[in-house]
C-alpha cells in the first residue's frame, strides 16, 4: 500500500466505526472505545494527509462525509440516551440557529459551504466530542453547560469573524 492511501484508510476506519456504534450498548466500554477510535481517526487523517503530502480533493470530501456520518450517528445515539433539561435544549437550539446562519452567510458570501476550522471551533468540537466521557464524572447538566459555553463562544466568534455581528 502506498503511503498516500494511509489518510483515506484512516478516514474509512472512522466511517466503519461510526456505522458500528449503534451495535453497541450506549455508554458501554465497547461503545466508548469505538467512539474514541472514531475521534482519534478524525484527528489523525488530516494530520497524516498533510505530513505524507497526500492531500487530495477526494480525501477532503471523504473526510467531510465520514465526519458527517460520525456526527449524525453519535448525535442520534447520545440524544436518545441522555435526558437533558429544558435549558440545555434552549441553549443548543440557539447555537444551532447561529451555526445555521453562519453556514448560509458563508455560502452566500464566498460560495463555500462549511464552518471555519479556527482554534475556537476545533476546541469546541473537541469538548463536544468528549461529552460522553466528561459526563461520566461531572454529570449531564454540568457537562452540557461546559459544552454549551464552548460551542456558543465558537459560534458567535465565527459569525463575528465573518463581519456579520
Amino acid at each position: 500500500m502506498s503511503l498516500s492511501c494511509i489518510p483515506n484508510t484512516v478516514t474509512f476506519l472512522r466511517l466503519a466505526g461510526a456505522l458500528m456504534l449503534p451495535v453497541f450498548e450506549t455508554m458501554s466500554i465497547p461503545f466508548l472505545i469505538c467512539y474514541l477510535l472514531c475521534g482519534i481517526t478524525d484527528a489523525a487523517d488530516g494530520f497524516l494527509a498533510r505530513h505524507l503530502h497526500a492531500e487530495s480533493r477526494f480525501g477532503a470530501a471523504f473526510d467531510g462525509c465520514a465526519d458527517a456520518v460520525f456526527f449524525l450517528i453519535s448525535l442520534m445515539i447520545l440524544l436518545s440516551y441522555f435526558s437533558f433539561p429544558l435549558w440545555v435544549w434552549a441553549v443548543f437550539g440557539g447555537i444551532f440557529a447561529v451555526k445555521t446562519a453562519t453556514l448560509i452567510l458563508r455560502y452566500k458570501k464566498s460560495g463555500v459551504f462549511g464552518f471555519s476550522a479556527d482554534r475556537l471551533n476545533k476546541t469546541a468540537g473537541a469538548v463536544l466530542f468528549l461529552f460522553p466521557f466528561i459526563s461520566l464524572f461531572a454529570g449531564v447538566d454540568i457537562t452540557a453547560g461546559i459544552c454549551g459555553i464552548f460551542a456558543a463562544v465558537a459560534a458567535v466568534h465565527e459569525l463575528y469573524s465573518m463581519k456579520m455581528l
